[in-house]
């Protein structure tokens, strides 16, 4: 069952402590081994209350002032409609918790989304980058997308805009279609990992020098 809590007016503390409830689609490229920003023992950490949420750094500081901007920007190349879901969607069966950024209404007379339940066929996940515009969808956000995909059973393709503002500065539209068989495993992979790794409260296998730190730092 996939519950819908309104996120308005929510307080920032409570809302992570939400989150630490599963796993988010930031946490899923980690936890495959396919994201460049951390490791699934970064993931137990925090799910097992380890370790703090990681605070905003610069980039996450430029990507929440342009978000408003880089949506509206794929609103006017795509001629729809853009609006925020503002719910926390959890998967309580398969420990699955997101917050999708954006839904996209491509009718006047459709409604993206009600009481929380997401009815859109298509979403919006916007990004900014300082580095080269990619050639393809990144794994960790291919895993990202797939992982909202399982918490709205409506969505058949995510959207990404992607402004690349470093040396060659660039605005991009990736879509990534979905992939049943890949929602599929996620939902599995997910139920197995938080009930041995949360649940069971085990450590899972370190695979970098940061991870060993992190887990026997006092030797």
């Amino acid at each position: 069952m996939i519950n819908a809590i309104s996120t308005v007016k929510m307080p920032r503390d409570k809302w992570l402590a939400l989150r630490r409830r599963g796993i988010g689609g930031s946490d899923m490229g980690k936890i495959l081994g396919v994201s460049e920003w951390g490791t699934a023992v970064d993931v137990w950490l925090e799910k097992t209350g380890r370790k703090a949420a990681e605070p905003e750094n610069v980039a996450m500081w430029i990507g929440r002032e342009l978000e408003d901007a880089v949506a509206r920007r794929y609103a006017d190349e795509k001629c729809v409609r853009v609006v925020r879901h503002n719910f926390l969607l959890w998967d309580d069966e398969n420990h699955i918790v997101g917050n999708l950024d954006r839904l996209v209404q491509e009718y006047a007379s459709a409604r993206p989304a009600y009481r929380g339940e997401v009815r859109t066929p298509v979403a919006l996940e916007v990004k900014t980058s300082g580095g080269a515009p990619w050639a393809e969808v990144p794994e960790h956000y291919k895993a990202q997308v797939h992982t909202y995909m399982a918490l709205a059973p409506s969505i058949m393709h995510f959207d990404l805009a992607v402004l690349f503002y470093g040396m060659a500065k660039e605005f991009r539209v990736f879509s990534e279609p979905r992939d049943d068989d890949i929602v599929a495993g996620l939902r599995m992979r997910c139920r197995e990992w938080w009930e041995r790794h949360v649940v069971g409260d085990a450590a899972p296998e370190p695979v970098c020098e940061d991870d060993c730190r992190n887990l026997w730092g006092a030797s």
